[in-house]
């Protein structure tokens, strides 16, 4: 009798709870119906995300045509999307171009369901990103097909595509493309928020110690012993004696044998203290760099840079173990190397700002990658993926959104 009683003088409360129950009920079951549509549409898949069949068809036809670009600006010759081209073998790898072609489309495809999820996981579409993206697929849709939808259609046939697939398709090529900057800012600005990651990266460069003892030319030096510069700025040189290169030589001799003493655990050694005693008595380089070294990284402009004066030196430097030494014939003479840990936070210095120049900003690319790499492995290809046909796809070069 209380509940019947509770029921009726609570009833307007009752409705509306039974209302909300029954929308959210709802709702759930919409939801879990258009998860299991697209699983069953997907033809790749990784953690909740999907492409159907036609929005990987639109990355393949698009990647096709990057992929293309990239064969010629290597070198190859008469790249063609003819079946005949596809089935040329590259010398290199052993495979046919369409093997290739297949293996890094499959990447292509992974990379942006991980970036998708990187995106989703760091950051919201926001009102600015949706008009960009809506955007592109109008400027498209306006000077591709006179703003036809139908007409689009009618020419995106060929590449498998149609209007609404490439909607959702340019949603997840946007987010792909823009989430390294999500996290890390636009040429890694937001770099030095995250230490552990520029520490990361900079154990990537060479750390070296370097001097130079020059065979041939000698710096001229006034009495305080500062190099004397010539009329355009440049440090004068004059010729060594025979007796100063006889001395030099018998100094790189007895330098040589102890680094190949060290390399064939003999008793007598280089060791760090003697090399860097070698170094303060002999360097004809630049002393400026005693105390820190120099950091040589293949993504450097620096290390570009220094390689165009000394290549030898660039390549021994960033292929030694760290804790090795080495030698090698330079332009000017004999270089010596002697490669050791990276000490954190020597990216900020003022006086090495020239090598890291382009830290933050390859730093960035550096880490985004390596997140990537670590995802795409589980993204999940499935039957449908299989009904497309890289090879007989034709290539897409006219149907590719720009962000404003």
């Amino acid at each position: 009798m209380e509940k019947k009683n509770f029921i009726k003088q609570n009833k307007p409360l009752v409705i509306f709870v039974s209302v909300f129950v029954s929308l959210v009920l709802a709702f759930t079951l919409i939801l879990g119906t258009v998860t299991v549509v697209k699983n069953i549409n997907a033809a790749v898949s990784y953690e909740g995300l999907t492409m159907n069949r036609e929005e990987a068809s639109f990355f393949v036809s698009y990647y096709k045509y990057r992929y293309m670009s990239m064969l010629s600006q290597s070198g190859v010759e008469d790249v063609r999307d003819t079946p005949y081209f596809w089935s040329l073998t590259d010398e290199q790898s052993g495979k046919t171009y369409g093997q290739l072609l297949s293996e890094n489309t499959e990447l292509y495809l992974r990379q942006v369901l991980a970036a998708n999820y990187l995106y989703d996981n760091y950051s919201d579409l926001d009102k600015n990103s949706s008009k960009k993206i809506n955007s592109a697929v109008d400027d498209i849709l306006t000077y591709k097909a006179e703003g036809s939808k139908t007409l689009f259609n009618e020419m995106t046939q060929m590449y498998g595509f149609d209007f609404s697939s490439f909607k959702s398709a340019v949603k997840l090529l946007y987010k792909a493309e823009t989430v390294k900057n999500i996290i890390f800012g636009i040429d890694g600005v937001n770099m030095p928020n995250y230490s552990d990651y520029c520490l990361e990266y900079l154990e990537t460069y060479s750390h070296v110690q370097l001097f130079f003892i020059r065979t041939e030319t000698e710096f001229v030096v006034d009495v305080d012993g500062n190099r004397v510069k010539d009329e355009d700025g440049q440090d004068k040189l004059r010729p060594l004696t025979d007796e100063e290169k006889a001395e030099r030589n018998e100094i790189i001799g007895t330098i040589n044998s102890l680094i190949d003493g060290f390399h064939n655990d003999s008793d007598l050694e280089i060791t760090v203290e003697s090399y860097l005693s070698y170094q303060n008595k002999y360097d004809d380089g630049d002393v400026t760099f005693h105390n820190t070294g120099y950091y040589f990284s293949k993504n450097s402009a620096y290390t570009l840079e220094f390689s165009g004066m000394f290549p030898e030196v660039v390549e021994s430097a960033l292929s030694m173990q760290i804790g090795d030494f080495s030698y090698v014939d330079t332009s000017i003479g004999v270089c010596y190397i002697y490669k050791y840990e990276v000490v954190n936070g020597d990216y900020t210095l003022t006086m090495l700002s020239d090598m890291f120049e382009d830290f933050y900003r390859d730093g960035s690319t550096y880490i985004f990658e390596t997140f990537l790499n670590e995802l795409v492995g589980d993204v999940v290809f499935k039957e449908k993926y299989n009904e497309i046909d890289i090879i007989k796809l034709p290539y897409n070069s006219n149907f590719l959104p720009r962000f404003e």
